[in-house]
C-alpha cells in the first residue's frame, strides 16, 4: 500500500527532485549529480522494505516501511518516522469503530440520527423499503388520505362523497362512545354500551319507562299519575270524563247510590215519570226514568227500554257508512241480521217503506225476536214487505239440503217465508233423497203473504230414482192475517222411489183470506177464519169460535 504524503514532505521532494532536474522512482536508489546545498534531501532511496542500511555522507534513504509508514535514514545511521496522513490505525474513533488494519469502518447503532439524513420526497423513502403497499404521497395521522377511493382491509373510504363502506363480515368497533354528524347538523350519538334504535323496532329495545317519564314526553295529555289499562285498574281519585266528574272508583269500590255531577245539575235515583216540558224547556237534567222514558217514545212504541236493540233499515240506507241506528239505518235486512247476531244479544230490525230481503245460510237465529214495518195504508194495501229466502239448493245427481227453520213475531209488515227442500235431477242409475221443508212458526200482528215449507221432490229425472222430502210445519199465531198460499207437502218420488209426507199447519187466532192450505193435518185454534181452498188429510179443532 502507498501512503499519502503529508502537503510540505511531498513540496520538499518535489523541490529536491527539481533541483537535480531528476526523477524519483520508488525501488530505485537515487543519488543526485549535483551537489544540493539547500537544506533538503541530498539522496534518495526510495522501496518498501523492513530495514535499510546506513546512506553514505551527507546523503539519506527515504522509505516505504512494510508496516506502512514512511522513513528517513539518516546518514548518522538515525531513523526518523514521517508522520504521512495517510492510514488510520484500528480503534474506536467516536461514532465509527475501525478494524482490520484500516480496511473496516463500522459506524455504531444510533450514531445516525435524522437531522443527519437529506431531505426525500415519499417516492424516494418507498425506494429503500422492501415491503410497502401502496404508491402516492406518505400519509400521517393529521393529513387527508387524498385519493378519491382508499381501501384498507376491507374498509373502503370514499373522500368524494365522504362515506366509508365494511365490506362483508367486517366488524366497525369503537371502543367508548361515537358521534356521527352531517353537515345539515343532524347527529347520532352512541354512548358506550349504547344500542342503535331502529322505526321498525318496539319499545321493548329502549329501557323499561315509568308512567312519569312517559308523560314527560307526550305534549297532549290530560290528568296526571301512573298509566291505566283496561284489565282491572284502580283509580286513586276522581276522573271527568268531558264535563262529567265520576266519583272515585277502585278494585274495591261498589257503585251505589253513586252521584254524577254533570256541570250544576245532577241525575238522581228518584223515580220521576217523564215530562216534555222539564225535557225540553228546562235546564234541569231529567231524572233516570226521564231518560228511560224518552228513549222509548223515540223507539216508536217499541216497548221498555230493557226490550231487544233495534236495528234500523230503510231505503235510503247503507251498509257500509250506516251503524243501524235511526239516524244512519242500514240498507238491507241481511245486514241488520248478521250484525245483530254478531253481536249476540237479542234484537229486532225495525223496516221502512219498501221491499227488503234475509237470505239465511243456516236456521233463524233465536237473538233476533221481532220484524216490524210501519204497518199498512188500507187493508191488503202494503207498505212493507219482507222476504226470508231459506230454501234448500237443487241439485244433479246428489242429495239436496233440508229448508231453513224460521220462528218470529211480525208487526206491521207482510212477509213471505221459502223454507223449501232442495229438489233433485237424477240422469244416472243411483238413488238420492230430497231435503225436507223447513219448520216455520210466525206470530204476531202483521201480515203474511206465502209460506212455503215443502218437501223436496223429483225435479225432471231420466234416470235411477228419487226420495221426496217430507213437509216442514207451518204455525201461525195471530192475530195475523194471511193473504197468501200456505204449503207443506211431501215432495214426489221417481223410479220407485218414496214420496215424502205432508207436515200439519196450526193456526190459532189468524185471519185466513182467500188463502188456499195444502197439509197434512190442519189444526184450527181459538177464534180463527179461513176463507179458502183447505187440502187436508184431518181437521183437528182447538179451541171455540173458528170458522170457515
Amino acid at each position: 500500500m502507498i501512503p499519502m504524503l503529508s502537503r510540505s514532505l511531498l513540496t520538499s521532494l518535489l523541490l529536491c527532485a527539481a533541483s537535480v532536474a531528476q526523477t524519483i522512482n520508488p525501488g530505485v536508489n537515487y543519488v543526485p549529480s549535483t551537489r544540493v546545498t539547500t537544506p533538503y534531501l541530498k539522496g534518495v532511496l526510495l522501496r518498501e522494505s523492513s530495514s535499510v542500511a546506513t546512506p553514505a555522507t551527507d546523503t539519506a534513504v527515504l522509505r516505504l516501511h512494510t508496516d506502512g509508514t514512511l522513513r528517513l535514514k539518516l546518514d548518522s545511521g538515525s531513523e526518523l518516522t514521517i508522520a504521512t496522513g495517510g492510514g488510520v490505525s484500528d480503534g474506536d474513533k467516536g461514532s465509527i469503530t475501525v478494524s482490520a488494519s484500516g480496511a473496516t469502518w463500522t459506524i455504531d447503532a444510533g450514531a445516525v440520527t435524522n437531522s443527519m439524513l437529506a431531505a426525500m420526497t415519499s417516492a424516494q423513502l418507498r425506494g429503500v423499503l422492501s415491503d410497502e403497499n401502496g404508491t402516492g404521497a406518505a400519509i400521517f395521522a393529521n393529513g387527508n388520505i387524498g385519493a378519491a377511493t382508499g381501501t384498507l382491509n376491507g374498509l373502503v373510504i370514499t373522500t368524494t362523497t365522504g362515506s366509508f363502506t365494511l365490506a362483508d363480515f367486517k366488524t366497525f368497533t369503537v371502543s367508548n362512545s361515537i358521534t356521527l354528524s352531517g353537515s345539515d347538523a343532524a347527529s347520532v350519538a352512541v354512548g358506550n354500551g349504547g344500542t342503535v334504535a331502529y322505526v321498525a323496532n318496539k319499545l321493548s329495545v329502549f329501557a323499561a319507562t315509568t308512567s312519569a317519564e312517559l308523560a314527560g314526553v307526550i305534549s297532549n295529555e290530560t290528568g296526571t299519575g301512573v298509566l291505566v289499562f283496561g284489565t282491572s285498574p284502580d283509580f286513586t281519585t276522581g276522573i271527568t270524563i268531558g264535563s262529567v266528574a265520576v266519583p272515585t272508583i277502585s278494585s274495591t269500590s261498589t257503585l251505589t247510590n253513586k252521584t254524577i255531577a254533570h256541570s250544576a245539575n245532577t241525575i238522581t235515583g228518584d223515580d220521576t215519570a217523564y215530562d216534555a216540558t222539564s225535557w225540553n224547556g228546562s235546564t234541569a237534567v231529567p231524572t233516570k226514568n226521564a231518560v228511560r222514558d224518552k228513549i222509548e217514545a223515540l223507539g216508536g212504541g217499541g216497548g221498555a227500554i230493557s226490550d231487544p236493540r233495534v236495528y234500523y233499515v230503510k231505503s235510503t240506507g247503507n251498509d257500509t257508512t250506516g251503524d243501524g241506528s235511526l239516524s244512519t239505518p242500514y240498507l238491507t235486512g241481511g245486514k241488520a241480521y248478521t250484525v245483530g247476531v254478531a253481536a249476540g244479544q237479542t234484537f229486532a230490525i225495525d223496516f221502512g217503506v219498501g221491499t227488503f230481503s234475509i237470505t239465511l245460510a243456516a236456521n233463524w237465529n233465536a237473538l233476533c225476536r221481532t220484524l216490524r214495518g210501519p204497518g199498512v195504508q188500507t187493508f191488503g194495501n202494503l207498505l212493507t214487505q219482507l222476504n226470508i229466502f231459506g230454501q234448500a239448493a237443487d241439485t244433479t245427481n246428489a242429495n239436496t239440503g233440508d229448508g231453513k227453520d224460521v220462528e218470529v213475531n211480525v208487526e206491521g209488515m207482510n212477509i213471505n217465508v221459502y223454507a223449501n227442500g232442495g229438489n233433485v235431477t237424477v240422469d244416472e242409475a243411483n238413488t238420492y233423497t230430497c231435503g225436507n221443508g223447513g219448520n216455520v212458526k210466525i206470530g204476531g200482528t202483521g201480515m203474511v203473504g206465502y209460506i212455503g215449507a215443502f218437501g223436496g221432490g223429483d225435479a225432471s229425472s231420466t234416470d235411477g230414482s228419487v226420495n221426496g222430502g217430507n213437509g216442514g210445519t207451518i204455525e201461525l199465531l195471530g192475530p195475523l192475517v194471511v193473504l197468501g198460499n200456505l204449503t207443506t207437502i211431501g215432495g214426489t218420488g221417481y223410479g220407485g222411489g218414496s214420496t215424502g209426507t205432508s207436515g200439519d199447519f196450526t193456526i190459532d187466532g189468524v185471519d185466513l183470506r182467500a188463502s188456499n192450505v195444502t197439509c197434512d193435518e190442519l189444526i184450527v185454534g181459538r177464534s180463527s177464519y179461513i176463507d179458502g181452498a183447505i187440502t187436508r188429510n184431518t181437521l183437528t179443532s182447538k179451541g171455540g169460535n173458528a170458522t170457515w
